[in-house]
């Protein structure tokens, strides 16, 4: 048996890391997307790694890369729907065409990416009903805490949420699985890319923010955790035999607990405090 795994956007952070654990660990053929052609070139010294070239807004171009996978003779048994995006900015003044491209990307994207895999998925079960076919979603903490000016990204990530749980129920007669994974912050360029949006805060009544950003972006990624260990949690959920349906992953994952359970107007201002002290949790 030939079986495949299909992991979007590889070319750098969880995805990047996570192509390569499968690449190192298991005897798969390994497809990975990237938006540019050689984006990938790191994975590509692998025999076993196939570039995919497909932005997950591209329906076209996505579906003739997915289908390739079958043409080639593999069994698509995994997908991990990893890529994504997290522009920053005050909901008040997020240009509308950030706001269309975050849910274009973490939503949409993801949610035709599954429709475009599934034939291949049930084909897989059909052929082998003893093996774990399995949709993982990479999702986010910030699913279920919002912080201010990452709101946006935190709708994305939490209908992201309920797709995986759509999914997971609607394909339990066909024992397809949907499980997510849901990172705290992570060691990956988002970080670098997070600095370069100032220009959403200037000349509003939230430049205030600016002079406690930098600080509070360099904090949070003090407490992140390595691509790698993401990139581990998704490995085994994809063999285990039954996952959890929800691997929130992080540092201080009791604080989160925690939080959660605070009644909302405490929380707000905690969450002011917080950024006041320039720091994240």
């Amino acid at each position: 048996m030939k079986s495949a795994i299909l992991i979007t956007g590889v070319s750098t952070g969880i995805g990047f890391a996570t192509a390569k654990y499968f690449l190192d660990t298991a005897n798969w053929q390994v497809y990975g997307s990237v938006r540019k052609k050689g984006d990938a070139n790191a994975l590509s010294t692998s025999e076993l790694f196939h570039e995919l070239v497909f932005d997950v807004t591209d329906a076209k171009a996505k579906l003739n890369a997915i289908n390739s996978i079958a043409a080639n003779g593999h069994d698509l048994t995994i997908l991990v729907n990893n890529a994504g995006i997290a522009p920053s900015g005050p909901l008040e003044v997020m240009p509308r065409n950030d706001i269309r491209e975050q849910f274009e990307v973490n939503v949409f994207g993801a949610l035709e990416t599954i429709q475009d895999a599934l034939p291949q998925l049930h084909a897989s079960r059909e052929k082998h009903p003893d093996i774990p076919i399995r949709i993982i979603n990479v999702s986010s903490v910030s699913s279920i805490l919002t912080s201010p000016f990452t709101s946006l990204y935190s709708a994305s990530k939490a209908s992201l949420e309920c797709l995986t749980d759509g999914f997971r129920r609607e394909l339990m007669p066909f024992n397809i699985d949907c499980v997510s994974v849901a990172p705290g912050p992570v060691k990956t360029p988002i970080w670098e890319k997070a600095m370069t949006r100032e220009h959403i805060y200037a000349d509003t009544k939230y430049a205030f923010v600016l002079e406690k950003l930098e600080s509070y972006i360099k904090n949070t990624e003090t407490q992140a955790i390595s691509a790698n260990e993401v990139a581990s949690t998704i490995y085994h959920a994809a063999i285990a035999e039954k996952p959890k349906t929800f691997h929130l992953l992080m540092k201080k994952k009791w604080l989160i607990a925690i939080l959660r359970r605070l009644p909302s107007r405490l929380f707000d201002k905690l969450v002011w405090k917080s950024i006041n002290g320039e720091k994240r949790y």
